[in-house]
């Protein structure tokens, strides 16, 4: 599959619950997005034809009722974080992530087995050149 496409902020929170449950009807996703969100069911029903448009959610009618609809994602999430990444990277560090780096080595609050752990991948990165 190519790399999906760009998924927007409100998107990537219907996008959530579908990489979460697999599949859902438009009621359990309204019902999981509303417990954090103030967010009416037409702007999610909204954000859901765009992710259908931009073939990211594909859809099937239920065999039992065809007023339900059961939503799935078709990119996968791994995917969808990594051009998310990306974009954010080429954005905010003009995709220096040397930079992304030291920034979040500085200002973050690192544990020191998240240190070590971030040492041991630079080392290896390092005697992989």
């Amino acid at each position: 599959m190519n790399k999906p496409a760009n998924i927007t902020d409100a998107e990537w929170n219907i996008m959530l619950v579908l990489w979460d449950k697999g599949s859902a009807t438009i009621s359990e996703i309204t019902a999981t997005v509303k417990r954090d969100r103030d967010i009416s069911t037409q702007t999610i029903k909204t954000l859901i034809r765009r992710l259908i448009d931009k073939e990211l959610v594909g859809y099937a009618i239920d065999p039992h009722d065809a007023r339900i609809y059961h939503y799935r994602p078709l990119v996968r999430k791994e995917e969808a974080v990594e051009k998310k990444s990306d974009a954010f990277i080429a954005q905010v560090y003009q995709s220096k992530v040397g930079d992304l780096i030291a920034h979040f080595v500085e200002k973050g609050d690192l544990s020191e087995d998240e240190l070590v752990s971030l040492q041991s991948m630079l080392k290896k990165k390092l005697s992989g050149r």
